[in-house]
């Protein structure tokens, strides 16, 4: 089912909403339910943080709401003034906004053809 973007098949799936309604009676939360500016932080988003940093050897590790929001978050801080940023005309807005707050200067070229 490609049209409604449930190609999974996930949401008529009963295990997947009995485990749903189990975790809902137990955290009455469901979702990132927004940033944790919003909505504030939890126990589980600081163990999972552990978990992936341990995992991946890391020191630490930082979960975000969205693709949106990493591509904009990395691409803001990786590039200053002094570097130059090179990227696909296709790249994903999420990007386009992350070099521009990064203050890098930043050009494009043709879709796949460095």
């Amino acid at each position: 089912d490609f049209v409604s973007n449930d190609y999974l098949g996930l949401a008529r799936s009963t295990a997947l909403f009995d485990s749903i309604e189990r975790e809902y009676s137990r955290y009455k939360q469901i979702g990132s339910t927004g940033s944790r500016l919003l909505s504030g932080n939890s126990q589980e988003s600081i163990e999972l943080e552990s978990f992936l940093s341990d995992y991946h050897q890391s020191e630490s590790c930082l979960l975000v709401n969205s693709g949106f929001d990493a591509n904009m978050g990395l691409f803001s801080c990786i590039g200053g003034p002094d570097d130059h940023i090179l990227l696909d005309e296709l790249v994903h807005a999420s990007v386009h906004v992350g070099c521009r707050l990064s203050k890098a200067p930043h050009s494009f070229f043709k879709h796949n053809d460095v």
